[in-house]
C-alpha cells in the first residue's frame, strides 16, 4: 500500500504547490515523516520536491524573475557550507514544530516592501534562511512565502520564481541528507513519486491560470494558516 499512498500525495501535493505557490511540500514532508524515517524521508523528500518544482518552473518559465535567482544561491550556497561541518538528522517532533512556525510566522510578519525578494540584499537573505529551513524540517517554503508576500510581483512570477529556487534548495537538501541516511528510500518509492509529481505540476498549473486573483490570494493565506496549526499539535504531541 506505500507505493500508491505515496504516488496519490505526490500528485496532490505536486498540483497543491503549483496551484498556490506553497504548502505541497508541507503537506508532502508532514506525510513522509509519519512513514519513513527521517533521513530517508528526507531525501525521498527532496528528490519529489526538485522534479516537482522542475516541472512548474518549466511550465511557468516565461514569468520567471531571474534577477531573484543569483542573489538567492548565494545565499544557499554560503549558509551550505557553513553548516556542512555539523550536520544532523533532526528528530521528528523537530520537524513538525518548525513545519508548524513557519507559516505562522510568515502570516504574523506585517507587510514591507522592505522584505520583498525583488530587493538583492532580500533575496540573498532569503537563500540563507530558507536553506536553514530545509536542512531542519525538510520544507522553507512558508519561510520563503515571507519574501514573496511582501513584493509586488503578479502571482505567475511568484509561483515560477519559487519554483525554480527550491529545485535549488532541494538539490542542497539531498547532498546534505545521502551522506546522513543509514538506509536511502527504495528506488521504486522514487518512481512511484516522479510521473505523480510531474503530472500534479502540470494540473495545478492550468489551475491556475482559472482562479480568480482574490481567491488566490485568500487561499493561500487560509491554507497556510491550517498547515502550521495542524502540524504545531503534531509536533507537541511528539513531545509530550
Amino acid at each position: 500500500m506505500l507505493i500508491p499512498l505515496l504516488g496519490l500525495l505526490a500528485l496532490f501535493t505536486a498540483a497543491l504547490s503549483a496551484l498556490l505557490g506553497m504548502a505541497g511540500g508541507m503537506v508532502f514532508m508532514a506525510g513522509l515523516t509519519l512513514l519513513l524515517p527521517v533521513p530517508a524521508a528526507m531525501v525521498l523528500h527532496g528528490a519529489t520536491q526538485l522534479i516537482s518544482n522542475g516541472s512548474r518552473a518549466l511550465l511557468l518559465g516565461r514569468h520567471l524573475r531571474a534577477a531573484v535567482l543569483g542573489p538567492y544561491l548565494v545565499g544557499a550556497l554560503l549558509l551550505g557550507a557553513l553548516l556542512w561541518p555539523v550536520r544532523v538528522v533532526p528528530d521528528p517532533a523537530v520537524v513538525f514544530l518548525t513545519l508548524g512556525l513557519l507559516p505562522l510566522i510568515a502570516l504574523a510578519l506585517p507587510r514591507s516592501p522592505q522584505l520583498s525578494i525583488e530587493r538583492p540584499a532580500m533575496a540573498l537573505l532569503a537563500g540563507a534562511v530558507v536553506t536553514a529551513a530545509q536542512l531542519t524540517a525538510g520544507v522553507g517554503g512558508p519561510l520563503l512565502d515571507v519574501f514573496f508576500i511582501h513584493s509586488a510581483l503578479p502571482r505567475e512570477e511568484i509561483v515560477a520564481t519559487k519554483a525554480a529556487t527550491q529545485v535549488l534548495a532541494h538539490g542542497i537538501k539531498i547532498i546534505w541528507f545521502v551522506g546522513l541516511a543509514e538506509v536511502l528510500p527504495d528506488p521504486a518509492l522514487f518512481v512511484a513519486c516522479a510521473l505523480p509529481a510531474v503530472l500534479g505540476a502540470a494540473l495545478g498549473s492550468r489551475l491556475l491560470r482559472a482562479l480568480p486573483e482574490a481567491t488566490w490570494q485568500r487561499a493561500t493565506r487560509a491554507v497556510l494558516a491550517g498547515l502550521g496549526l495542524l502540524s504545531l499539535g503534531r509536533g507537541l504531541l511528539l513531545l509530550a
